[in-house]
C-alpha cells in the first residue's frame, strides 16, 4: 500500500508541476525545432516556488529569447482517493531580446490546470509573453494514458498526445504524440509532431 501511495505521489510531482513539494528543486530542459526552455525551480513553501527560466521562441521569423525570474503559485488542489487535480498561476519578469538586437523588459503570465490518476492524465495551460516589441500567447493541451501501472522503483511509461498553438510561430495547431518515461526522480519525454518536428524533455527532482 505504501508503495502504491509513493508511486502515485511521485507520478503527480513529475508531470511538470510548477510547484512541487516544499524544499524541492526541479531542473528542466525542453527542446524542439522552433522552441526551447531551460529552467531551475525551487519550492520554498507548500504553495509557492521561485525559479529562473530561459525561453527561445521563433516568432514571426525572428529568433526571440526571454530570460525570466519566476514566481509560481498553487491556487487550488483537489485530492481524491486515487486522483489529484491542481490549478497553478505562473508569473515571470525579466528581459527580452531578439536576433535584430532589440532588447526590452519582459513579462510572462500563465494559468495551468491538470488532473491525474494512475492510468489517466490531462493538462491544459495558457501562457502570455509581453515586451515592448512582442505580445504573444501559447495554448497547450495534453492527454495521456499509462498502458500498465508500475511501482515506485520500476520504470513508468505513459503514451501522451500534445496539442499546442501559437499564432506567431505557426498558423495551425501542432499535434505531437510522444512517450514519457520516469524512474524514481528522473523523467524524460521523446516524440515528434505529425509534421516531423522532433521533441524531447528532461526533468529531475532533487
Amino acid at each position: 500500500m505504501l508503495n502504491l501511495i509513493a508511486s502515485l505521489f511521485l507520478s503527480l510531482l513529475l508531470h511538470a508541476h510548477p510547484v512541487t513539494y516544499e524544499d524541492g528543486l526541479m531542473l528542466k530542459s525542453m527542446a524542439r525545432e522552433d522552441m526551447s526552455e531551460t529552467s531551475v525551480t525551487y519550492t520554498f513553501a507548500p504553495r509557492f516556488a521561485v525559479g529562473l527560466e530561459y525561453d527561445r521562441l521563433e516568432m514571426n521569423q525572428l529568433e526571440t529569447s526571454w530570460g525570466l525570474l519566476e514566481l509560481n503559485a498553487l491556487v487550488k488542489r483537489w485530492n481524491g482517493e486515487h486522483s489529484q487535480a491542481n490549478i497553478y498561476l505562473l508569473t515571470g519578469a525579466g528581459g527580452y531580446w531578439n536576433d535584430q538586437q532589440a532588447t526590452s523588459f519582459a513579462g510572462k503570465l500563465g494559468l495551468q490546470a491538470d488532473y491525474e490518476t494512475r492510468r489517466f492524465y490531462t493538462l491544459g495551460s495558457y501562457t502570455t509573453w509581453q515586451s515592448e516589441d512582442v505580445e504573444s500567447y501559447y495554448a497547450l493541451y495534453r492527454v495521456g494514458y499509462a498502458p500498465f501501472v508500475a511501482g515506485y522503483y520500476d520504470l513508468n511509461v505513459w503514451v501522451i498526445a500534445q496539442f499546442d498553438y501559437n499564432p506567431d510561430m505557426r498558423s495551425e495547431v501542432q499535434v505531437t504524440p510522444f512517450l514519457r518515461f520516469f524512474y524514481k526522480n528522473v523523467l524524460w519525454e521523446m516524440g515528434a509532431s505529425l509534421r516531423g518536428n522532433l521533441y524531447w524533455q528532461f526533468m529531475v527532482h532533487l
